[in-house]
């Protein structure tokens, strides 16, 4: 009952989001002020942009966790092929659990309709996918994706573990891509260098009046061209 109740009220949410979601920021923005709307309106952007990528990265090493062990498990004929790998790309999205889940109903498979040696030849392939993606693929793909070094991902997974279990796990990837997608915006404010510039060369701007009020882009003027120093009128 409980998780009919969350899947309901994840499926309502999304409608809002998607319906209303282009209001989220600029009236979050206009309850800081002028002043701060900017950097509301820039850091919103950004880590909006950071989780999205986040989950974009976890479909990635799910999708390569299901192709490999669906091969492993075609290749020597155990039933169920491709149910067995859809489980195991949803797994990937649930830290520790999702996989040892997933790879103990291959493994179980395996051993009921092919014996012995194949459950233990589809156990390795699963002990092996599943190191490789945790111990080099995933911190490779997120490091990159989110401009963090391997290292630090893999120091994130182990101290949200250590602190928060399972959920620590999960989120202390996106938590700490967070705090280094703040800590540069700030260190780059405070630098003068315009973080609240997109990666593709737009700026946040706010228009509209209180109750119609939208987010869109405005292309940046040339690096030369942004003035670093007091604005000026005229």
């Amino acid at each position: 009952g409980n998780g009919l109740v969350n899947l309901l009220l994840a499926l309502l949410l999304c409608f809002f989001f998607l319906k209303d979601g282009t209001r989220w920021v600029p009236w979050l923005s206009a309850q800081t002020g002028p002043r701060a709307a900017r950097h509301v309106a820039a850091l919103s952007y950004k880590t909006w942009a950071t989780l999205s990528e986040f989950i974009r990265q976890q479909a990635l090493v799910g999708f390569i966790d299901a192709f490999f062990i669906g091969l492993g498990l075609w290749i020597f004929d155990v039933p169920l092929v491709l149910p067995l790998a859809v489980l195991t790309f949803f797994g990937a999205f649930i830290p520790i659990i999702g996989a040892f889940v997933a790879g103990a109903f291959a493994v179980l498979i395996a051993l009921v309709d092919e014996g012995l040696t194949t459950a233990l030849i589809i156990l390795g392939i699963v002990l092996l996918v599943q190191q490789l993606e945790g111990n080099v693929l995933q911190p490779i793909i997120q490091g990159r994706g989110f401009n963090l070094h391997a290292g630090v991902v893999i120091l994130a997974v182990t101290a949200g573990g250590s602190l928060a279990g399972i959920t620590g796990a999960f989120l202390g990837v996106p938590v700490a891509a967070l705090i280094a997608v703040i800590y540069r915006y700030v260190r780059d404010e405070l630098d003068g260098r315009h973080p609240e510039l997109h990666p593709d060369g737009t700026r946040a701007r706010l228009e509209g009046g209180e109750d119609g009020t939208v987010l869109t882009h405005e292309q940046a003027p040339p690096e030369a061209d942004v003035p670093t120093g007091p604005a000026t009128s005229g």
